[in-house]
């Protein structure tokens, strides 16, 4: 997991993905191998919007509550040299008590995934009950520069539904393109 850390390998020369999110730099290797991975855990409430409610499970102590046509933002910078970045997204974890609701998830305003949440009522019992929701396997390509990464609630089932966020997961993959050597 390469979330909320700047990470250097020496063994690199100097060829780096960099990712920008909350005012962390996080560098990924591009170098012996053509190919990298990694995962990234953007918290809820590192993002913009929402309200913030604190959640004894929740994996920061804070989860994020959106109600209808609200959203929880994030904000990714790359900036790479003879790089072919993509982003997918692995997961969701959420909490809702009620009705299923629509969650859609955007990158740079192009539908990355969407999802209902799990219907279960328990008198309020459940918002501190988080489920992860994965399995989502599409992929959409990012460019250097400003990345906008969107949750959004949308569909409640009635005015007073809400969703509360407590964060995802991401897959950043790059490809370097090598130069042949003569």
């Amino acid at each position: 997991m390469c979330s909320r850390m700047v990470s250097i390998w020496s063994a690199c020369q100097s060829v780096f993905v960099k990712v920008m999110a909350h005012g962390v730099d996080l560098l990924l290797p591009n170098c012996v191998a053509a190919q990298y991975k990694c995962s990234l855990k953007l918290e809820a409430e590192d993002g913009r919007g929402g309200l913030r409610q604190p959640r004894s499970k929740a994996s920061g102590g804070i989860a994020i509550v959106l109600f209808e046509n609200e959203e929880n933002i994030h904000e990714l910078v790359f900036t790479s040299t003879n790089n072919s970045c993509s982003m997918e997204l692995l997961s969701v974890t959420y909490s809702n008590d009620g009705d299923a609701d629509s969650i859609e998830i955007s990158l740079n305003n192009s539908l990355l995934a969407n999802f209902k949440t799990y219907e279960h009522h328990n008198d309020g019992h459940n918002w501190n009950a988080f489920r992860t929701e994965d399995g989502f396997q599409m992929r959409q390509p990012v460019n250097d520069g400003h990345t906008q990464l969107e949750v959004a609630a949308r569909e409640l089932e009635n005015v007073r539904n809400r969703v509360e966020i407590d964060f995802m997961l991401v897959q950043v993959e790059c490809f370097h393109e090598l130069l042949p050597i003569e």
